[in-house]
């Protein structure tokens, strides 16, 4: 697998392109069908939406850490961000939806009941402060410090990687939501 380059505009597009995911699913769906329980042990919407916000506070701290050293340490760069092969799987395993994740962290444990706007208000202003970070960072290096990504264990990534294993797994996420929205709509699961 060759390592691709990623400039500081590649990164936030991935942020862009997950809010305008969640925006379009926001669209789709009734506060009903947000909430709705399936029979089987699956999160519903709301769930996967929560998960991803706790998800994303807890990270987001973490890379204001690393971006506030990268730039007190001066460490300017107008090079484009390099993920390595090993992070290039990393997050191409990430991206597959098929492979399965557990969180190991009870942070990320989300609520079931939560009211769509304000679940989806946060969501989309969590995208907006990963959006500010980068825009903070730019002209700055994205390979300095690590920072630890919890998933299904810890890794520990370099900010540039981190930001795109973040954006990968939202859209995961995403993508999971996307299809319970289009499986309660086909089962003509509305509700008014």
């Amino acid at each position: 697998m060759n390592s691709r380059y990623f400039s500081h505009e590649d990164i936030k597009g991935k942020f862009v392109a997950v809010r305008q995911k969640a925006i379009a699913i926001y669209n789709e769906i009734n506060e009903q069908n947000f909430k709705y329980e399936f029979p089987t042990d699956k999160w519903n919407i709301c769930q996967h939406f929560d998960h991803l916000l706790k998800f994303g506070e807890y990270h987001i701290s973490l890379l204001d850490r690393a971006l506030l050293k990268i730039i007190d340490n001066r460490l300017f760069s107008s090079d484009d961000f390099i993920a390595s092969p090993d992070e290039e799987r990393l997050i191409s395993r990430i991206s597959d939806i098929y492979e399965e994740f557990y969180s190991s962290s009870y942070l990320f444990q989300p609520d079931s009941n939560l009211s769509r706007g304000s679940v989806f208000i946060k969501f989309v202003s969590m995208q907006d402060l990963f959006i500010s970070q980068l825009n903070m960072a730019e002209g700055y290096s994205l390979d300095n410090f690590a920072v630890e990504v919890t998933i299904d264990h810890g890794y520990n990534l370099r900010p540039g990687a981190a930001f795109l294993l973040i954006a990968s797994y939202e859209s995961r996420h995403l993508g999971f939501a996307q299809k319970l929205a289009e499986e309660i709509l086909s089962e003509n699961v509305h509700f008014i």
